[in-house]
């Protein structure tokens, strides 16, 4: 463990260079004034061990103040509580704070929020270092002069390059804005990954086309005539029912947003086979819901004109009316939450319509072997896709993997190749598609919302999401697939 050098006391800074496990960390934490009767009052570090599920720190791990001398009910372990309101105090200008982590973890971010009152006892300048076992000196990650906090609760974030696991963090408070004590409300760090370069060996399935930007499904399709154009913007056309139970039904109230905005909860699969397109319309709405509302023209007359791309990647438009395709007339093949046609509904029947000319998929329902790779290009004009296939990265790098391609506004699907596994109150359905999304809660690795809008059994959280658990036994078993984004990026600035 590298030296403190930050006037930690003699005896800790002695033992800290010889002894660096956690147990023995908190022995000299605990018992440090008991080695060095000379040193001020208050100048032992005070620990918190804090657990896995805090919102806060990267893993488990030891937070440490260098001074255990702050007020009742303000000690070190409210500034990785999750609460704004609360605080941690401390009567010195200057000092420092220790993470050590129960495991190795790289950080390219942190925040601090101030506390709620006394502006002056806010930090003004400081540093975050980094340092391993066995290192001798600190690793400078990041360093902030004269910072000023404009308002009460007010967080503000840094980012730095730096991908290297440290154990041990430490934030070193140079100076507060002129009082002799320092308050802080909240302090974070996590690793945001704008990357997954080192990943992308394990990768498979890449639909990646040299003939159409719309990717490898859609070359050598049919080439759009001036008749298609025309029949596909008449809203007055319909393609042909299929045969069986499924009708057409026209739906006199269409809400296209119920909720102001496309939401992942209005896309409910009922009467038709085609988890996959419901999921990824899902997908869409989670990750670019302005997109969605930016394709879609009310035309006012109970009919819907949506702007879409043909096998070449040419722009297209497809009109169509408010008969939605229905069994028995009674139940919607994609319904809302309230059993109402809205936007997923319309987009299903241009893409059923679109399917009649283009023959994607050689079912009327665009069923299960039609992908996301295969319904998302035809909205946003691009078809490049990859995945990775069950038990070829770890849980931990597949999360990772989910949360950059959300980050950078693309579609993620996914789904398990086994069976009959609770999860969540639930258990999974093996075959079947359901949207990714992040996991705000560090307990999990990420969220699958199932297209059903609920989950058998009724477990799992609400409209269908299950929260996927580091468990050796459903984890690895998950396949997941990125679809680009393609002008939908572009619409909304990612």
């Amino acid at each position: 463990m590298p030296n403190f050098n930050l006037n930690t006391s003699r005896a800790v800074r002695k033992i800290a260079q010889i002894v660096v496990s956690l147990v023995v960390l908190n022995f000299i934490y605990a018992f440090s004034v008991a080695y060095e009767n000379d040193d001020p009052p208050g100048s032992s570090p005070h620990s918190v061990k804090i657990a896995n599920d805090n919102l806060n720190m990267p893993s488990a791990g030891v937070i440490a103040s260098q001074y255990s001398d702050s007020p009742n009910g303000t000690q070190i372990d409210k500034i990785v509580d999750n609460k704004v309101k609360t605080k941690f105090v401390t009567p010195h200008a200057q000092f420092h704070i220790l993470w050590v982590g129960d495991e190795n973890e790289p950080i390219n971010y942190y925040s601090l929020s101030s506390a709620n009152d006394a502006p002056e006892k806010d930090p003004k300048s400081w540093s975050l270092s980094g340092a391993n076992e066995g290192e001798e000196e600190w690793t400078l990650l990041d360093k902030q002069d004269d910072q000023t906090f404009t308002r009460r609760g007010e967080t503000k974030e840094y980012q730095f390059e730096n991908k290297i696991p440290y154990k041990y963090y430490m934030l070193n408070i140079e100076s507060n804005a002129g009082d002799t004590s320092t308050q802080i409300a909240e302090w974070s760090m996590q690793m945001i990954w704008t990357d997954i370069d080192n990943l992308l060996k394990d990768t498979s399935g890449d639909t990646h086309s040299n003939l159409t930007p719309m990717g490898r499904f859609f070359e050598n399709r049919h080439v759009t005539t001036e008749e298609d154009r025309i029949w596909l913007n008449n809203a007055k056309e319909d393609a042909p029912l299929p045969d069986g139970d499924l009708r057409s039904h026209t739906y006199s109230r269409v809400k296209l947003y119920p909720s102001g905005n496309p939401v992942f909860s209005d896309a409910n699969q009922r009467t038709i086979d085609n988890c996959s397109v419901i999921a990824a319309l899902a997908a869409m709405a989670y990750s670019q819901p302005e997109f969605i509302k930016s394709i879609i023209k009310d035309n006012g007359d109970k009919t819907y004109t949506i702007s879409i791309f043909d096998p070449q990647g040419k722009p297209l438009k497809v009109s169509v009316n408010s008969n939605f395709l229905s069994k028995n007339g009674k139940t919607l093949g994609v319904i809302g939450k309230n059993k109402e046609a809205n936007w997923s509904s319309v987009l299903e029947k241009a893409l059923m319509k679109y399917n009649h000319i283009y023959k994607i998929s050689d079912t009327y329902d665009l069923g299960r072997r039609v992908g996301a790779e295969h319904a998302l290009p035809i909205f946003t004009g691009n078809g490049d896709s990859y995945g990775f296939a069950p038990y070829t990265i770890s849980p931990k790098n597949l999360a990772r993997a989910i949360n950059a391609w959300l980050d950078q506004g693309k579609f993620v699907v996914g789904g398990f190749n086994t069976s009959n596994i609770a999860v969540d109150g639930s258990t999974i359905v093996r075959g079947h598609v359901y949207s990714v999304m992040r996991s705000s809660d560090k307990k999990y690795l990420f969220l699958m919302r199932n297209p059903w809008g609920n989950n058998p059994n009724g477990g799992g959280s609400k409209d269908g999401v299950l929260r996927i658990p580091n468990n050796i036994q459903v984890a690895p078993s998950i396949n997941v697939r990125m679809i680009e984004p393609g002008i939908a990026a572009k619409k909304d600035g990612n």
